[in-house]
């Protein structure tokens, strides 16, 4: 569960007060009176009833004694249980501190919700483990998140997986220094499977456990696809049947393995994982390597820098620099070194790991943004050695941002109405448990028709004053954390301020002027649920809340603040080389 309940002690006679009872059963003597009979237990005042068990799921219905009473279930395994001591309640406090502690900002009354329910529910728990025993709890539970009843349980045990048998025969073929070509062909045509590659080391760090790699991409890109579902995650990466692809972006002189492992609907691999090791060719002399720099698309706020090289093995290092900021080829080169050591370090990567992380191969095309208008910049490349030195001399190609708003596309956001999030989680508690407390609010782009792109987004508070919050860090904030080319977003937000912001780009990435609306979400203003068609609402609606730009019209643009971005994308990222896939719309 995530959640954990107070047990309430059955109090049982043991042998010795038996012995006395049965001695003085039959004596009436006022100096010896029979003792009174232990209390009966406390019964929990729930009813839970399990169905479809699974070996990784299954569905549990709570139906409380009283349908005004909030409570919250879940699931514990035995091990879980054993180790609170049975104190489901003080588990449950422990639930509401630590996510206290993880996001201070989130008040403990919409902790607490997002735990309560009340009335009949049924949920389907899924991602369980095969073969182990697991209890399903219920615990009433107040608004101020304190266990106001007995904790109820019913205890199943997952069975044992069934899957399809049968194993995979891989094969590596068209190997170069950054691409290979991955065949797969499974024993059993009805086992779906991923396949990809890893480098030697991961595979050894991971001590040959590609569940855990694959724990890690599934986590990964469920956190980069708010409001998709594991079985939509695992449907994009699942192959049948024989199967194979050029997966490129490798590092040269590098040992890969191969692999190939069952994955179920469900996230949960079903096999060992097949792997074939192989090795990417010795790259070219970096020495030798000449770059092509393009600036395209450039605005009062943003650059599109596409950066050719002469060979597509070598590792090189890119980057927008103010002209202000610039020293001299030798000194800049020397800060970007000290940079990656200092980030390593702090990281606590080698300097050969940030190196990979930081360079790229092939072409690249990376959009510049952030930058401020009527400003002249350089884009940069140069071709770097594993130790972070440069090797090879650096190119430059020096360009001006134009002035603000120099494009006519526009894009503005409607919000007409919006509605009681408590009002929803009257009516289904369980698909809308996010809504408790909020605001539900449907938001509609409506960008020109010259716009080629618009991003969108609602803050927190009131940012419609551009003198404080100016348009280039607006716009900034917009590309960083607001939502692209869509026209229709589901927003759950804070009942007061709040700011609906847009901006769009014409064809060639010059953006227009920025559109701010002030709102305020009262409970008052708050439109009737029956003009909602609650169909349509997503039980998982995203919050989408973009926080304050800063109030600064220009961003720096330097070595260490570029160093640290990509060496931390690197490593939020899986240790795998398909990991743009899948790609959802």
């Amino acid at each position: 569960m995530q959640c954990a309940m107070k047990t309430y002690p059955v109090i049982r006679p043991t042998a010795l007060m038996c012995a006395l009872l049965l001695t003085f059963a039959g004596c009436n003597s006022s100096e010896n009176p029979a003792p009174e009979p232990p209390p009966p237990p406390v019964k929990a005042p729930f009813t839970i009833t399990l169905t479809d068990l699974e070996a990784t799921s299954v569905k549990a219905t709570v139906t409380p004694d009283d349908d005004g009473m909030t409570y919250c279930a879940g699931p514990m395994t035995e091990a879980e249980y054993e180790a609170c001591g049975g104190d489901v309640a003080g588990h449950v406090a422990s639930i509401i501190r630590k996510a206290q502690e993880s996001d201070p900002t989130i008040p403990v009354g919409e902790i607490v919700a997002r735990l309560q329910r009340k009335g009949v529910t049924t949920q389907t728990y899924s991602g369980l483990q095969p073969r182990t025993k697991y209890y399903v709890m219920a615990i009433g539970l107040d608004d101020a998140g304190i266990c106001t009843t007995p904790a109820a349980a019913e205890t199943f045990t997952t069975p044992e997986r069934t899957v399809p048998e049968g194993g995979f025969t891989l094969e590596v073929s068209d190997v170069t220094q950054t691409e290979a070509t991955v065949s797969v062909r499974p024993d059993n045509d009805a086992m779906p499977y991923y396949f990809d590659v890893i480098t030697a080391e991961d595979y050894r760090n991971c001590g040959g456990d590609l569940s855990v790699i694959m724990s890690e991409l599934l986590a990964f890109l469920l956190e980069n696809n708010p409001g998709r579902q594991i079985e939509e995650i695992t449907a994009a990466l699942q192959s049948l049947g024989p199967d194979s692809d050029r997966i490129g972006n490798m590092p040269p002189s590098t040992d890969f393995y191969a692999f190939a492992i069952g994955l179920g609907d469900d996230g949960v691999c079903l096999t060992e994982a097949a792997v074939q090791p192989f090795r990417t060719l010795d790259a070219g002399d970096p020495a030798d390597c000449t770059f092509r720099i393009a600036v395209a698309n450039n605005d009062s706020q943003s650059v599109l820098v596409e950066v050719t090289p002469s060979d597509n093995t070598v590792g090189y290092f890119t980057l927008v620099i103010d002209e202000a900021d610039y020293a001299g080829d030798a000194n800049l080169t020397a800060r970007i070194r000290q940079s990656i050591e200092q980030v390593a370090l702090e990281q606590g990567i080698s300097v050969e790991q940030a190196v990979e992380a930081v360079c790229w191969r092939g072409v690249s095309k990376e959009l510049g943004d952030g930058l401020t208008p009527s400003t002249g910049y350089y884009a940069l490349a140069y071709a770097m050695n594993a130790d972070a030195s440069a090797a090879g001399p650096l190119t430059r190609e020096r360009f001006t941002t134009l002035g603000e708003n120099v494009s006519a596309a526009t894009c503005t956001i409607d919000c007409d109405k919006y509605f009681d999030g408590d009002a929803l989680y009257a009516l289904d508690p369980v698909r809308y448990a996010n809504l408790a407390g909020r605001v539900y609010a449907p938001a509609t782009a409506r960008p020109s028709s010259d716009a080629a792109h618009w991003y969108i987004a609602l803050a927190r508070g009131d940012l419609s004053d551009p003198v404080f919050y100016p348009d280039d860090a607006t716009i900034n904030a917009l590309l960083q954390g607001g939502t692209p080319d869509i026209r229709e977003m589901n927003y759950v937000a804070d009942w007061g301020e709040a700011t609906l912001l847009a901006v769009a780009a014409d064809e060639y990435y010059q953006f227009g002027a920025v559109f701010r609306r002030q709102i305020t979400f009262s409970r008052e203003g708050a439109s009737p649920v029956s003009e909602l068609e609650t169909a349509s609402v997503l039980s998982a609606a995203q919050t989408g809340l973009l926080e304050a730009p800063a109030k600064v019209s220009r961003t720096t643009h330097d070595a260490r603040a570029a160093v640290a971005r990509r060496i931390r994308t690197a490593m939020e990222a899986p240790p795998v080389y398909r990991r743009f896939l899948p790609r959802f719309e």
